[in-house]
């Protein structure tokens, strides 16, 4: 059933990205996929007529939706493009890359920002009287370094943005190759800095897959030397 499940998801997507890059579903019957859903459902097999596809269609086409702005111009689904030139939905500037900072990590940094400013007031103070600098000024390196603390926190993201791909992949490689995978997760909480995530991310993702094509045998080939038939793929952080 999981299978299938996301087998849907898969075409649901492919349909999706060909909405948004062609503004038409592409070609194809998913009537076999349907047909299985429907049995691990206990209804059946679906009949979907060319009647009962418009009905849906029309719903679709009916249904509100969320209003877009494009260029300037309001986008409502279901209404007619417009014919004067004016950008598509998928010809629109890409959003740029953004990294998720959690809310401590935001409040830290206002705290310490405050404290910098605080500390900056104080040495203007004391060199306007002729005061001795060596205390702020030992204080002012305190803030600072705990200022540039904070920023590299803001850069840190859990090692499980890297992982989130992993059992799907794991699962997708075992059906494919008739092998039985079990794979643990444990430290996803752990956060290294953004750039290196992206460093480590492609040879990670090829170590797994190499784990699950080579370092794994077929259940037959376990059972012979004396393993269990499921393997295991560990990744701990």
């Amino acid at each position: 059933m999981v299978t299938q499940i996301l087998r849907a998801l898969d075409v649901i997507r492919e349909i999706l990205a060909a909405l948004e890059r062609d503004g038409a579903e592409p070609r194809g019957d998913d009537q076999v996929l349907i047909d299985a859903l429907a049995s691990h459902a206990g209804l059946g097999a679906l009949d979907l007529v060319p009647t009962t596809e418009a009905e849906l269609e029309a719903l679709f086409d009916t249904a509100p939706g969320p209003v877009r702005a494009v260029a300037g111009e309001v986008i409502v689904p279901g209404a007619p493009p417009a014919q004067d030139g004016a950008t598509a939905l998928h010809e629109t500037t890409p959003p740029p890359a953004t990294v998720r900072v959690g809310v401590e990590v935001l409040e830290n940094l206002l705290t310490t920002v405050g404290e910098l400013v605080l500390t900056r007031n104080q040495l203007l103070l004391a060199a306007h009287n002729g005061d001795d600098l060596y205390g702020v000024l030992q204080r002012l390196d305190q803030v600072t370094a705990a200022l540039q603390d904070d920023m590299l926190k803001t850069r840190m993201q859990p090692v499980q943005t890297v992982w989130a791909k992993v059992p799907r992949m794991v699962r997708d490689a075992a059906h494919s190759l008739g092998k039985q995978i079990a794979v643990e997760m444990r430290g996803g909480d752990t956060e290294l800095d953004r750039q290196a995530l992206e460093q480590v991310r492609d040879p990670l993702l090829h170590l797994i897959r190499n784990a699950a094509d080579h370092g794994i045998e077929s259940p037959d080939e376990r059972r012979a030397i004396g393993k269990p038939e499921e393997g295991r793929i560990e990744l701990d952080a």
